[in-house]
């Protein structure tokens, strides 16, 4: 069941400090005993979105402020330009 979703403009920071601005559709979803989220950040810095395929953990900032971590899956779309994630801990929406 869906929880809650975000569609909207956010910033991933990686490890070594490195901000980009993203488009971002992400979403919570709970099961009896868990609750977890997940979605798609889009951009054209194609070489950005490369860069957070190669780290095990990023962080996802929104407008509000709040910060969720999560772990790139894999890059899909048009030309590589979506990048889907696994979030980890409580959503940052």
């Amino acid at each position: 069941m869906i929880v809650s979703t975000y569609r909207g403009p956010a910033i991933v920071v990686l490890p070594d400090g490195t901000l980009f601005k993203v488009g971002a559709h992400l979403q919570s979803t709970a099961a009896p005993g868990m609750q977890m989220w997940r979605g798609v950040i889009t951009s054209d810095n194609k070489q950005a979105l490369w860069d957070t395929v190669t780290v095990s953990r990023a962080t996802i900032r929104l407008p509000s402020g709040r910060d969720g971590m999560f772990a790139p899956v894999g890059l899909e779309g048009f030309a590589g330009r979506e990048l889907r994630l696994n979030g980890h801990g409580a959503a940052p929406f």
